[in-house]
């Protein structure tokens, strides 16, 4: 199983997911590298992973943006023609194009873009501010602030930024893979993403399914005991498959 954070993955977000699909075999996390890096490298560098590990049959995991960087990689694997032996992709909450993104968050990766595209010293100096914020906060931003370096921070929003503001996210269909879209709940609002990357997801995954299950943006935590065990039942049926 390989896992996909999003943009400010605090690793202690991870344990849920962890801990939820660990009995399904091996649990391989993916974390943003000191150096910059872009899409493309990203391809290459999960591609030479997964061939090194020679697993017949794995699943991908996408915390939000992370599930966009999960359906690109299946693209990208499709395009090239490289055997992963995908089976399921689990997505919670995740934006599959640029119009999924709430008026707040299309602002700052816009602002972002623009600080890192025109005045790479000014963004650089705002992603500083926010860390510093982050370290005297409680939660998981402390978390994240204290197990990610600055550089990391800074390449996960550099990436995410880059990724969502392109429109070239263009929708392929997959039928031979089993997916589940989890979002927030019914009279949940997601700060981040719109409901609209449900019709997204359905164009993309036409077998796919969508449970409107979760507290909060990408958080499985305290998901409901029925709940855990429908999105298990789901992935163990994609692996007989």
């Amino acid at each position: 199983m390989l896992i996909f954070p999003g943009l400010v993955p605090a690793y202690e977000d991870l344990g849920e997911e962890t801990k939820m699909f660990s009995r399904f075999g091996d649990v391989f996390s993916f974390h943003y590298p000191e150096t910059k890096m872009d899409i493309f490298e990203f391809y290459n560098s999960v591609t030479e992973a997964v061939r090194s590990l020679k697993y017949k049959k794995i699943i991908l995991v996408g915390v939000s943006f992370g599930g966009t960087l999960a359906y690109l990689l299946l693209r990208y694997w499709r395009k090239t023609r490289f055997r992963s032996g995908t089976k399921c992709l689990v997505a919670l909450s995740t934006p599959f194009e640029p119009t999924n993104l709430t008026p707040y968050s299309q602002f700052q990766l816009d602002l972002g873009t623009t600080l890192d595209r025109y005045a790479r010293k000014l963004f650089i100096v705002a992603v500083k501010v926010l860390r510093w914020f982050w370290q005297r906060s409680f939660g998981l931003m402390t978390v994240y602030a204290k197990d990610n370096t600055f550089q990391q921070t800074l390449n996960a929003l550099w990436m995410g930024g880059n990724t969502l503001n392109h429109d070239w996210l263009v929708k392929r269909k997959f039928t031979n893979i089993s997916a589940v879209l989890l979002n927030v709940k019914d009279g949940v609002s997601d700060r981040f993403v719109l409901r609209t990357n449900e019709g997204d997801f359905l164009d993309m995954f036409p077998d796919g399914r969508v449970l409107r299950v979760l507290r909060a943006h990408a958080d499985i935590r305290r998901m409901a005991p029925a709940v855990y065990r429908q999105v298990e039942h789901y992935i163990e049926a994609s692996l007989r498959g």
